[in-house]
C-alpha cells in the first residue's frame, strides 16, 4: 500500500477532519492509536512533547482539587 493509498482509504472511512461527530472520533482513536502502535512519545515533536506535559500537569490538578 502506498502513503497516497492510505490517505484515500482514511479519507473514506475516518478522518479525523470528518463533518460527522461519531466519524471524527474514531478517526481521532484510530489515529492515536496508529500513534501508540509506531512512535516512541518522547520522540514526537517539541510543541506536541509541551502540550502533553501541560495536559498531564492539568489532569493532576484536577486529581488532586477535587
Amino acid at each position: 500500500m502506498t502513503r497516497e493509498q492510505a490517505i484515500d482509504i482514511i479519507e473514506c472511512l475516518y478522518p479525523v477532519d470528518a463533518d460527522f461527530p461519531d466519524t471524527r472520533e474514531t478517526g481521532k482513536q484510530l489515529l492515536e492509536q496508529a500513534k501508540l502502535d509506531t512512535e516512541k512519545w518522547r520522540n514526537l515533536p517539541d510543541a506536541v512533547i509541551l502540550r502533553y506535559a501541560y495536559l498531564c500537569q492539568k489532569k493532576e490538578s484536577e486529581i488532586i482539587n477535587k
